[in-house]
């Protein structure tokens, strides 16, 4: 992957931020493979919002 844009307000930006800050501390805490935005949002909506889903890494190889 080259490059991505997200186009979202600031305050939006941080709570993305966030929500990967605390995604690698669980990753690495727990051995977890991925971690889905939509779990950690309540009210969670497929028609209002978007799913980000950080994955692992060192548990998750390239095909």
């Amino acid at each position: 992957m080259d490059e991505i844009s997200i186009l979202a307000e600031p305050d939006t930006l941080r709570a993305l931020g966030e929500f990967l800050i605390k995604a690698s501390a669980d990753m690495a805490a727990n051995g977890l493979e991925h971690v889905h935005l939509q779990d950690v949002i309540e009210h969670f909506s497929h028609q209002e919002h978007v799913d980000v889903i950080a994955l692992n890494r060192a548990l998750i190889k390239p095909a």
